[in-house]
């Protein structure tokens, strides 16, 4: 295909058998190269063709994922996840949750043979995460860390087409069943706790206060061990969690 870019140099390119395929590639290119053109007619092209219209200068490499691969991509929405904060809170993101969302979009790409953006599809993804053998709450994890990476690409103008628009999560019932201690067991718990041995570093006596603290304030775990004395006021009875460290992320 012979055809001149926006620069009047003439360029070639090697494109399909077919006549008719090769016109219309023509006439895409052309499309491309007119002001304000729609980024996402390239989305549907071969890799090698959006490369080198990315040579070309046609496609702009530095705002697109056209020229770039999918990993390239990904680095750069772990940095913005990383380094940024949550709207709603206005904190970071702590990094254990950082580190389980960019584990499980890697682990996506990777099995799913996703290189490029023109790679990824609704059925190769809900197919992967079938065959997992996973409960709801697992299937819906990975679902959701990787269509919050296709919403960004978008947000950011790297794609203009999101393939997994559509993609919704699964319901179930196959999580666990539990239920509150009576106060008879929950006595119980603490008895045996405190005749307990020493566990975790921590006397059996120890343990029983820190679980009577959590059944009564309702604490998790990652609070309560970041709790020190300063966060006691014995005379008023109340316990003060930071906002960095809460869950729901209130003091």
């Amino acid at each position: 295909l012979q055809f001149k870019d926006n620069r009047d140099i003439v360029r070639y390119l090697r494109a399909y058998t077919s006549k008719r395929a090769s016109e219309e590639l023509g006439e895409t290119i052309t499309k491309l190269m007119e002001p304000g053109a729609d980024a996402g007619l390239a989305e549907s092209l071969p890799a090698r063709i959006r490369t080198k219209l990315t040579e070309f200068g046609i496609i702009d490499s530095k705002r697109s994922a056209y020229g770039r691969s999918l990993s390239e991509i990904i680095n750069e929405y772990e940095v913005w996840l990383r380094s940024t904060r949550v709207n709603r809170h206005g904190l970071p993101r702590c990094k254990e949750y950082c580190d389980a969302a960019m584990a499980m979009i890697r682990r996506i790409a990777e099995v799913c043979k996703f290189y490029q953006w023109s790679d990824i599809t609704q059925a190769e993804l809900e197919k992967y995460l079938s065959g997992m053998n996973v409960k709801t709450k697992t299937y819906n994890n990975y679902l959701v860390a990787f269509k919050g990476f296709c919403k960004w690409a978008i947000e950011n103008d790297f794609a203009s087409r999101n393939p997994l628009v559509k993609s919704k999560c699964i319901g179930g019932e196959d999580a666990e069943k539990r239920r509150a201690l009576t106060p008879p067991e929950f006595a119980h718990l603490l008895l045996t706790t405190r005749q307990a041995p020493t566990r975790f570093r921590l006397s059996g006596t120890e343990r029983a206060v820190l679980y009577l603290l959590a059944a009564e304030t309702g604490l998790r775990k990652n609070e309560l061990v970041t709790l020190r004395a300063s966060s006691f006021d014995l005379a008023k009875g109340i316990v003060t969690v930071d906002r960095e460290i809460a869950k729901n992320r209130h003091r």
